[in-house]
């Protein structure tokens, strides 16, 4: 742990980088030479702050119940010092906690903005729309029904999107969906103890939207075969094309981001449709 470091990081932000760990929610358009060190200064400092958030909570928790053990053995003012010390430690990491995002915008967005930028022209603006605050928000909620003692709630979090101009001339547009169904069933036994289990099960699906010109590419004759969970949609025209895909996985952690090679799989099904145009391949 380094206040200092985390410090340093956080003065290094400009507005813009402080509201999105407040609201963890942005839409611009930028070249991706912005956008990665954009991000990237966030991922820093948040970095730096999980590293105190851990030390916040593992001290915090101790002072507590060390307080009041030494206040049964000691009459003086040093428990309630050490209690009040850990009462303020805990209500720093509340408030840390607030500014924290999830660590899949360094394991799964920074790495494909870095993938994407060896598909795009330097200078290709890339449109994104991020939206990190979990799918519980309450705005996410599509429905919520059943006893107080079985709870089943339905939530649709789009978490991110975006779409650019590749360097081949195709527009490509993405969006990453969940949707969510939880199960909160609480119990009482006959002590009157209440619990709370809490199920949750997500579907996830990634939407690709190739368009590309007829001039670069033709589409196939018979195109691959495709898995269970692949869906395609093909419309072909004289001057453009568009290959619509759909991938679903499922989750029982929602909060986990997926892997990669996901979303550059479910990009690379949609160029499995294309070849080069008739006029452009080589002859035997």
């Amino acid at each position: 742990m380094n206040i200092g470091n985390a410090w340093s990081a956080w003065k290094g932000l400009d507005r813009q980088q402080k509201e999105f760990l407040r609201e963890k929610q942005e839409e611009a358009t930028l070249r991706l030479d912005e956008w990665i060190p954009h991000l990237a200064k966030i991922v820093k400092f948040d970095r730096e702050a999980d590293s105190i958030r851990k030390f916040l909570g593992w001290t915090g928790g101790l002072c507590l119940p060390a307080g009041i053990a030494i206040a049964i053995f000691a009459e003086s003012a040093i428990p309630l010092v050490i209690c009040i010390f850990g009462l303020g430690l805990l209500v720093s990491l509340w408030r840390l906690s607030k500014i924290d995002v999830p660590n899949g915008l360094n394991s799964f967005l920074l790495p494909f903005l870095v993938l994407l930028r060896e598909e795009t022209k330097p200078d290709a603006a890339v449109t994104l729309k991020l939206d990190l605050r979990g799918f519980d928000a309450d705005d996410k909620l599509l429905s919520k029904n059943g006893p107080s003692s079985l709870v089943t709630s339905l939530y649709k979090d789009s978490w991110f999107s975006g779409s650019t101009l590749l360097a081949d001339g195709a527009s490509l547009e993405w969006d990453i969906t969940d949707l969510v169904r939880q199960r909160r069933r609480r119990k009482t036994n006959a002590r009157g103890k209440t619990k709370t289990k809490t199920k949750t099960k997500a579907r996830r699906t990634f939407d690709i939207h190739l368009n590309v010109r007829g001039k670069d590419y033709a589409i196939k004759a018979n195109p691959p075969e495709l898995d269970d969970e692949i869906r395609q949609k093909i419309k072909q025209g004289e001057k453009r094309s568009e290959i619509r895909i759909r991938t679903q996985s499922v989750s029982t952690d929602p909060t986990v981001a997926p892997d990669v090679d996901e979303l550059v799989e479910a990009i690379a099904s949609a160029y499995r449709n294309l070849t080069a145009p008739a006029e452009e391949r080589p002859t035997a």
